[in-house]
């Protein structure tokens, strides 16, 4: 076969990557099916792994985590596909808890052009696509390409000249690429946006389905209430495969139940009230929390996990529920679960990066609601400081009232978030004015380094507000340049 390598460098193909939001709006899910299968074609698809298969909108990155290190402890090798990502790319796609390397990166990135070039030159019909008004229009289209890849585009009327898979549509192709070289023996995908729509729901097979938390966000793709996101959510199931939820309210655990029934699914439930730190069932101690689950094959077991972040207690349960699914009770013993769980690690959720900082990636009402409550069972002997910031399309003055009503802070700092989404410093400022103390930094590191400049050792600092917020501090910690 001729030679068709797009990127010479792993550089290149992360730059290219980037740039296809520019180029490319959202597909439908017929487009991206019609590819994946054509893809698929050229390589052994991956058989005989579980596929986990998770959506929701709080703590899907969490239940990834929690299942992965749970599995690991199991001694099976586990793909995750994960988004976003915080700081490298790669983060996205990993094996065993390690990112995909730069070199495999490459070889799937160009395995997907060489693809899509030859798919676009097969000469079948185009979708039709006139019914998917459901779906975001496109902000652009193949023909504006960047001009060292305009070949990709034909003009021959026999061939798809407008299909090209969108930025996270991308990333799903090269990972269903390396797990099919990698052949892991279990792979979690978790969902971009919404669930029905969404790339990952292309795929052919899956063992387990699970909604995590649903919150209202995304309003403007997925709907204005809790139970119009749940249904878009419960897209995911599949006919006759299991689905484990966090049943927090009534009327989104209707809509979920109502879909499985619909579709002979059976229902594994994480009841609300182990959630929440009531009758004991949650206790907190020093940087953990310990809890009781009622295991499938072993009645009340207690279990702890190294976070303050009381959410994490539901994810973990979630978790443990998904894992009793998938797994024998002679291998999936109490002490293997319990020891899965303290070995879970997921950047950016109550992570402590600085003695007294943590970071967590609450970016909703919902995600703010819980952090809330974790930060209030936190034993802070001082003052609590946070750094808040936030994107343009989050239901932003909802978030800074919850956080200001909750009496927890007694500083606050803010600075737009070095991303294209972000929010104004003006605008911020004007929204955040209901904070009595307040600094408004040129820069996140300005921020960071105010309230550092406050900070005694008996407090305790805050980051949270938004993800890209986490990645761009966590970068600058890690590298050394926010205390400069």
């Amino acid at each position: 076969m001729e030679n068709k390598t797009r990127f010479n460098k792993y550089e290149d193909a992360v730059s290219y990557i980037l740039s296809i939001p520019r180029f490319s709006g959202k597909s439908t899910i017929e487009e991206t099916k019609s590819f994946g299968e054509y893809l698929m074609t050229r390589v052994s698809e991956v058989t005989g792994s579980i596929n986990i298969h998770i959506a929701g909108t709080n703590g899907k990155g969490s239940v990834c985590a929690y299942l992965t290190a749970l599995n690991r402890n199991l001694a099976k090798s586990v793909g995750t596909f994960t988004s976003p990502h915080l700081s490298d790319i790669r983060e996205r796609i990993c094996l065993n808890g390690e990112m995909i390397s730069k070199e495999e990166f490459l070889g799937a990135a160009n395995f997907i052009i060489e693809a899509l070039e030859e798919y676009k030159a097969s000469g079948e019909d185009i979708l039709d696509v006139s019914d998917s008004a459901d779906i975001a229009p496109a902000t652009g289209n193949a023909t504006e390409l960047p001009a060292d890849f305009a070949d990709l585009t034909r003009t021959d009327p026999n061939v798809r000249p407008d299909y090209h898979p969108s930025f996270f549509e991308f990333m799903f192709f090269m990972a269903r690429i390396y797990f099919a070289n990698n052949r892991p023996d279990v792979v979690i995908w978790e969902t971009g946006l919404g669930g029905r729509l969404d790339a990952t729901n292309t795929l052919p097979a899956k063992d387990v389905t699970v909604i995590t938390e649903i919150g209202l966000d995304h309003m403007e793709y997925l709907g204005d209430t809790k139970e119009k996101i749940a249904s878009e959510k419960a897209g995911i199931l599949m006919e006759g495969i299991p689905v484990v939820y966090a049943r927090r309210d009534e009327g989104t655990a209707e809509v979920i139940e109502k879909r499985a029934r619909e579709l002979n699914c059976p229902i594994y439930p994480i009841i609300a009230p182990i959630f929440e730190r009531i009758e004991g069932s949650v206790r907190l101690f020093n940087k953990g929390i310990a809890f009781s689950y009622e295991s499938r094959y072993y009645n009340n077991v207690t279990f702890e996990i190294g976070t303050q972040a009381v959410y994490q207690v539901e994810n973990a349960c979630v978790a443990l529920k998904v894992m009793e699914l998938i797994s024998d009770r002679s291998e999936l013993t109490p002490g293997i679960m319990q020891k899965g769980l303290l070995d879970m690690k997921w950047p950016g959720r109550m992570e402590e990066v600085e003695p007294g900082v943590y970071l967590d990636g609450a970016h909703n009402v919902d995600g703010i609601i819980s952090f809330v409550k974790s930060v209030a069972g936190d034993g802070c002997r001082g003052k609590r400081l946070l750094l808040f910031s936030a994107v343009m399309d989050k239901q932003v003055e909802e978030m800074a009232q919850i956080i200001n009503d909750s009496g927890l802070f007694s500083m606050v700092a803010s600075a737009h978030i070095d991303n294209s989404r972000g929010l104004a410093a003006e605008s911020l400022k004007k929204i955040l004015n209901i904070f009595p103390d307040l600094f408004i930094g040129d820069s996140i590191y300005e921020a960071y380094r105010e309230l550092l400049g406050a900070k005694t050792d008996e407090d305790i600092l805050y980051v949270c507000g938004s993800l890209y917020l986490i990645g761009e501090l966590n970068d600058a910690i890690r590298n050394g340049v926010a205390n400069d």
